[in-house]
């Protein structure tokens, strides 16, 4: 069992705590590669470069774990997103800040709940268990049972989670941008920043992800393939969510259990389907790809969709918008897809004609999956994901003006963690009708 510790509230110890595992980072890496490989590239399949990232991984699971907030929050991207570019055995030491992140003590928590919900309510409880089922970023999770029999599970949030986004973002900019400046590059990371502040913000809303889930919940009703908890409003509050308790399988641990082809496709299909479903018909994204959110029913077959706590919103006009760029990115007019992303702010013009060829690559790389003559798709394909990452390598060592766009940076770690967890599925699908007619 982990042990348990406290959130770090002090904003002088968060920063500390956040440059202490920068240097750290940076010594091992600088370390190994002067000491081992005189100034050559390190191989990143060598024994000795594995222990490396499994050494960094450990750093970064140890000091953001204990900050919790929009810290941990950045540690999970990092374990969600770097699949492609990390060992496995570095992997499943970051993915302990998706699913046995270090636990708060309960008196702590304990006030959060008695603030937010007062004693009466929180003793009318029949029973509850003080030992969270879950730890993550924002918040513990708790097993209870109502006065009427309904089996629950209340996220408590932790104490100064909300208070420390803000400055937690500001030193994690001091952090990135001199290693900006030493490679060069002239990024303008106000606007990135402050999207991942607001979404951040956003998540610790627990009202607001209260309206969430049941819009969401209304939303998937139709299809039988979903499950979404129900929200037990009069437990809830602005730092407790109470809904109620939905059994299933963690999606990664069922994974494990090497269940049929049939099974994995079944999965795989619903989880596609559901971000077409989120992004062109509802325009209303869960933008989180953290595989503890999805849970697996076995009888019958189920996906259990959790944690809407970074839900955001999407125009038509938009949507509209991304399919032109989609259908432009098919094209073989190199000019017209940089103008098009030109125009859609998502590409500086004062990039170099080299980044701009390795821009357009790399895009047509991305919707490659999608060419009919591949069907169906594996996504297991390694050939696929060397040639991604070789593309997407390319393409940012060559970028000096181009920051990642705002308004796609959560809706494409969303999509990158449904084609990450489709890949971890092992699964072929047809992705013809999946493209915009």
């Amino acid at each position: 069992m982990s042990k348990k510790k406290s959130p770090l509230n002090s904003p002088l110890k968060r920063s500390l705590k956040l440059f202490g595992a920068a240097a750290k980072l940076a010594q091992k890496e600088i370390g190994t590669k002067v000491s081992s490989s005189l100034l050559k590239k390190l191989d990143e399949k060598s024994p000795e470069a594995i222990k490396l990232r499994v050494e960094q991984a450990k750093i970064l699971t140890d000091n953001l774990g204990q900050l919790k907030g929009a810290a941990m929050k950045v540690g999970q991207m990092i374990s969600t997103e770097a699949s492609d570019f990390l060992p496995q055995q570095a992997l499943d030491v970051l993915s302990k800040l998706q699913s046995d992140a270090p636990k708060v003590d309960f008196d702590l928590m304990y006030d959060q709940i008695i603030s937010d919900l007062g004693e009466e309510k929180f003793n009318s409880l029949k029973s509850f268990n003080k030992e969270p089922i879950a730890a993550a970023s924002i918040g513990q999770v708790y097993e209870a049972v109502t006065a009427d029999g309904r089996e629950v599970v209340l996220k408590v949030q932790y104490p100064g989670v909300a208070e420390s986004i803000h400055s937690d973002i500001n030193i994690l900019r001091k952090v990135v941008e001199p290693i900006l400046k030493v490679s060069g590059r002239k990024m303008d990371l106000d606007e990135i920043f402050s999207e991942i502040a607001n979404t951040l913000s956003l998540e610790t809303d627990y009202e607001n992800e209260m309206r969430a889930t049941q819009k969401y919940r209304e939303l998937s009703s139709p299809y039988d393939q979903f499950v979404v908890p129900e929200v037990v409003e009069e437990f809830c509050g602005k730092r407790v969510l109470c809904t109620s308790k939905v059994k299933g399988q963690l999606i990664s641990d069922w994974i494990k259990t090497n269940p049929s082809k049939e099974d994995r496709t079944f999965i795989g299909s619903a989880v596609l389907d559901l971000f077409i479903k989120e992004f062109y018909e509802w325009g209303f994204v869960q933008t989180d790809p953290n595989f503890g959110n999805y849970f697996v029913q076995t009888d019958p077959l189920r996906l259990v969709l959790l944690d809407f706590g970074s839900t955001k919103e999407y125009s038509q006009k938009f949507i509209e918008n991304y399919k032109n760029l989609l259908r432009t990115m098919k094209t073989n007019d190199r000019k017209k897809i940089i103008e098009s992303f030109f125009e859609a702010d998502m590409f500086d013009l004062r990039e170099s004609e080299d980044a701009q060829k390795k821009f357009v690559r790399m895009l047509k790389t991305s919707v490659d999956p999608f060419d009919p003559s591949r069907q169906p798709f594996n996504f297991a394909d390694e050939n696929y994901s060397l040639e991604t990452r070789q593309s997407v390598k390319e393409f940012a060592a060559s970028l000096k003006f181009t920051p990642p766009p705002k308004k796609l940076i959560f809706l494409h770690r969303k999509l990158g963690g449904v084609f990450n967890l489709l890949k971890n599925l092992e699964v072929e699908i047809d992705l013809v009708p999946y493209w915009p007619a």
